[in-house]
């Protein structure tokens, strides 16, 4: 079997690097749970990426304006979904839980968008999907209190916990409707019409 090409060796690494994102969020949510205000750190953050952004993308949004503006109402939805909502639910629940927790109700993000998958595309899960998903969020249960999954409970539930599954909800229904609507923009910041 050949070696694999340094390029496809640094593909491997996006995935890493999306986990190391994502954990990194829940340890900062958790850090400024009490010195930032949830809306404020959500507002600021989408100004950043919104301002980054902008360096690069409005000459090619313009050029497919006639391809995004009737998309609007769904990107807008969208975007409600997975920055706004889900942003500030993680931020407010760090308020009221650990970073454990956090953690583990993101986890499910995989089985709830399986089965909002199967509420409003009706797709049949697979076997394979369904214990997949089952044993992957009980492996990282079992990870994150050593083998001692009783020990979640001994902390009790938080406020927090509850505004997490709402989040992790959002971010699924995010995942199932970008599927469903089928939204097809072109990958306008480098190409032309």
């Amino acid at each position: 079997m050949p070696a694999p090409s340094s390029r496809s060796a640094h593909y491997s690494l996006f995935p890493v690097a999306a986990l190391a994102l994502w954990s990194g969020n829940v340890m900062v949510s958790r850090l400024s749970a009490h010195t930032i205000d949830p809306y404020a750190i959500t507002f600021w953050r989408l100004v950043l990426a919104v301002l980054l952004m902008s360096l690069f993308v409005p000459v090619g949004a313009w050029r497919n304006r006639a391809a995004i503006v009737p998309q609007l109402p769904k990107l807008a939805f969208l975007g409600l979904l997975a920055m706004a909502l889900f942003q500030c639910l993680s931020y407010e629940a760090a308020r009221t839980t650990t970073a454990t927790n956090m953690a583990i109700m993101t986890a499910l993000v995989p089985l709830l968008t399986m089965l909002l998958a199967v509420a409003l595309l009706g797709e049949t899960p697979t076997a394979g999907m369904a214990s997949g998903g089952v044993l992957s969020f009980a492996g990282l249960v079992w990870l994150i209190t050593a083998g001692h999954p009783p020990a979640l409970l001994a902390g009790g539930l938080h406020a927090g916990d509850l505004l997490m599954l709402c989040a992790s909800a959002a971010y699924a229904l995010y995942g199932v409707l970008l599927r469903r609507w089928h939204v097809g923009l072109p990958s306008f910041a480098f190409r032309r019409v």
